[in-house]
């Protein structure tokens, strides 16, 4: 009787709302939303996990503006760096008046909030379709935090009306930057020719259906009582552990272990679809597909990360958490977070305490600080924090041993001295040595070979090898490793990246595509091109990046076909992101690359007219007019771009490089300067401005420039070689063997450095 009750009442659930959209989401495209039922359909059902869910942060992801769902105080204005911001309640909403994108001031009024904790946002309408976010929040925190204010999320910054950072400009709007993780189902729609958007959302916050799918075939299940075979229960996606595990406290370790080592299953790919840094490929996300078929996501990427892995700049949860062991023993998010309403399933050290015996690790002789200070609790050491959005502070999900020794050998940030602001890492690493011994917590890490790699230290390709030969560092570590490996490539074999290729992690595939910078055509050809057909969509993406060099008549029919195929995905991405100016460079890069210029211009000029200060447009466009023979074009191009962007050191660089073309040394001489002293941190350009001076028969002087850069770059192989080489021409063999030396000694396996010291080093 139960089940013919259960079945009568969603029948009628289903009727009264249809099987799309909910009737409170207004002008939503029913048909593109098809299958999403809304959250008052499951509730029916699922009372216990709809009331936890109800006020959770999803629930407020994005809500209506009212006396409810408003945080902020619209009775007080707010000033931040010259420009004042009044807020104000009327009968007709909440409105924000402020400086728009003409530099005029202008009422907004409130469309949406957006987030509740520990700020809150505001959107307002723009022309186009577009939502734009204020700059300018409310901190939510309570007054004893310093919360209950106005506040600016670039203090302290004069951000103009033509700046990308304000609030009008193309960073801030919200159907690209925000909307996906903020609703459910969300579609942007963007239509290039009329650079307008149609965005729609089934459900206006992060509702059921966005972790679950659609409900529609589960309320089918339901209807046919719930009976049948289906474990998915007619969903698209089971969040279910794939495997049921029985998790037990090992005496000898003091922390849990799982029965049996469970495969990754989706829970933490669907999590990570919001919670990772990342680039959506696609409107047509499929629940229960792998991430990567539908997002991009970031490597452990030099400025993203610091090369231990620990987080920089704002990369959310997802690489870290993958970087864990917790997460290659089969940890999931919601073994810690209640998914519904998002709460933690216990408080401090409470929570570590379901897998890691208190007995062992909530002592003094565990984490050696006071009991119930702030150093006893296990996430102050395994999980710092860093503050994003000026007041939000973020946990590493690394779940790291504090390695202070480490920290001192790399220059990354440790946990000890986040606290002890006063002490060094140095200090740390002799505390903890006095703790536990000299020899504790000295295995190899990952972040060694990153940094090695970077720096061009001694034994990088050692460290290299290493790193990629050890199948228990994290995969996300290794792809990194194989993705910046083009420079060693050399000295460490192919058959390196020849086993990445193989790799039954996605990550792995992309990351050895990318060394593919080390290759010629033929070899690209060789190793790739059974990578069109990987059955994940950005490895696939990734192959026809590494093939676009290849000509067309050099591939065989059925990898040409293959390329046709994978080509049409691609140009549906970039059709996708064609609000964005790299999509369209993406564009001009291929039809580049595969000798479609005229194409490729048009693509280029379509970034620039997106954004008219694109640096990577401008110097590609440049290039490709230089190929052209067109370098009058290019020449134009890159001096209107140094009036709109004169701290570019890429545009004077390229423009002094189109100067020495023309031989006019004279003008390119002062650009190439400019350059190098623009980008310290590149070790290149201070190279092509040595390489000029030396050129024009300016040797000391080239020379000086070259040793100063080396200096700060003392491992760079090219500003290397450039001394050896000078030096050994002017009959400096000291000189000349000092660098020499330090090359073979960076690199022995070089073939090209062993011979160059061969011959610096003969007797004379």
């Amino acid at each position: 009787m139960r089940g013919k009750h259960l079945v009568l009442r969603v029948a009628v659930i289903l009727a009264l709302l249809g099987v799309a959209v909910v009737p409170s989401c207004k002008n939503r495209n029913r048909s593109m939303h098809e299958g999403f039922v809304g959250r008052q359909t499951c509730a029916q059902c699922h009372a216990a996990q709809a009331k936890s869910y109800r006020n959770s942060q999803h629930d407020a992801a994005m809500q209506e503006p009212s006396e409810a769902t408003v945080l902020g105080d619209f009775s007080s204005p707010f000033e931040a760096d010259g420009v004042r911001w009044e807020f104000s309640k009327q009968p007709a909403g909440y409105f924000v008046e402020t400086v728009g994108r003409d530099g005029e001031k202008h009422e907004y009024r409130v469309k949406y909030t957006f987030g509740i904790e520990p700020l809150q946002q505001y959107l307002v309408e723009e022309p186009g379709g577009r939502l734009q976010s204020l700059r300018v929040c409310w901190d939510s925190r309570s007054k004893t935090e310093g919360g209950q204010r106005w506040f600016h999320l670039y203090p302290g910054e004069q951000i103009s009306h033509f700046d990308e950072l304000h609030w009008t400009g193309r960073n801030q709007t919200w159907n690209f930057m925000c909307a996906e993780c903020h609703s459910t189902d969300l579609h942007k729609n963007y239509s290039a020719e009329q650079a307008v958007y149609h965005t729609s959302f089934a459900e206006i916050d992060v509702s059921c259906e966005s972790c679950h799918g659609p409900g529609a075939g589960h309320v089918a299940w339901a209807q046919n009582g719930g009976g049948s075979a289906d474990p998915k229960k007619g969903l698209r996606v089971s969040l279910k552990r794939a495997t049921d595990i029985d998790w037990t406290i090992d005496p000898a370790t003091g922390s849990a272990k799982g029965s049996e080592t469970p495969r990754l299953d989706m829970q933490t790919e669907t999590c990570a679809r919001c919670h990772s840094r990342r680039t959506r490929l696609t409107d047509d996300y499929q629940h229960g597909h792998p991430i990567l078929d539908s997002h991009r996501l970031e490597l452990l990427t030099r400025g993203l990360y610091h090369p231990d892995g620990q987080i920089l700049d704002e990369v959310y949860v997802y690489g870290s958490f993958a970087q864990s062991k917790m997460y290659q023993r089969g940890v999931t998010c919601s073994d810690c977070h209640e998914p519904h309403s998002t709460r933690l399933l216990a408080q401090g050290n409470a929570l570590c305490a379901r897998c890691h015996d208190p007995q062992r690790f909530d002592v003094p002789s565990h984490h050696h600080h006071k009991p119930g200070s702030s150093g006893s609790l296990c996430v102050e050491c395994h999980m710092p924090t860093r503050s994003y959005m000026v007041i939000d502070p973020r946990r590493d999900h690394s779940l790291r041993v504090p390695r202070p020794d480490l920290a001192e050998r790399l220059g990354t940030p440790d946990a000890c001295t986040a606290c002890h602001e006063d002490q060094s890492s140095a200090w740390a690493a002799k505390q903890v040595a006095t703790w536990f011994g000299e020899k504790r917590r000295r295995e190899f890490h990952f972040g060694e070979a990153l940094s090695a790699m970077r720096s061009g230290t001694f034994g990088a390709a050692e460290q290299l090898a290493r790193l990629l030969g050890d199948s228990t560092q994290p995969a996300i570590a290794r792809a990194t490793a194989l993705a910046e490996s083009a420079p060693f490539l050399d000295e460490i074999g192919i058959d390196r990246v020849k086993a990445g290729l193989r790799d039954p992690d996605p990550l792995m595939r992309m990351g050895a595509l990318r060394s593919f910078d080390a290759f010629d055509g033929p070899t690209r050809l060789q190793l790739g091109s059974l990578l069109l057909r990987d059955p994940v969509r950005s490895v696939r993406l990734e192959a026809l990046n590494q093939l676009a060099v290849v000509k067309a008549e050099d591939m065989p029919e059925r990898v040409r076909s293959d390329f046709d195929l994978v080509t049409q995905e691609f140009m549906e991405v970039q059709a996708h992101n064609a609000d964005r100016p790299y999509a369209h460079v993406n564009r001009g890069l291929f039809y580049h690359r595969q000798g479609r210029l005229k194409e490729s211009e048009t693509a280029y000029l379509a970034a620039l007219t997106l954004e008219p200060g694109s640096i990577p447009a401008t110097a590609n466009l440049a290039d490709l007019y230089r190929e052209w023979d067109r370098d009058d074009r290019g020449e134009t191009l890159l001096r209107e771009a140094l009036v709109r962007i004169p701290g570019s050191a890429e545009i004077h660089h390229a423009l002094g490089l189109l100067l020495v073309r023309k031989k006019q040394h004279g003008d390119s001489l002062p650009l190439l300067k400019k350059a190098a002293d623009l980008g310290p941190e590149n070790p290149h350009l201070s190279y092509v401005y040595g390489f000029a001076l030396t050129s024009l028969r300016q040797v000391d002087e080239g020379l000086r420039v070259w040793t100063a850069a080396q200096t700060r770059h003392p491992n760079d192989r090219e500003l290397l070689h450039a001394l050896a080489t000078t030096h050994f021409s002017k009959g400096d063999l000291t000189s000349a063997r000092r660098y020499a030396k330090r090359l073979v000694d960076l690199a022995p396996r070089h073939q090209g450095f062993q011979a160059l010291w061969s011959e610096i080093s003969k007797p004379r």
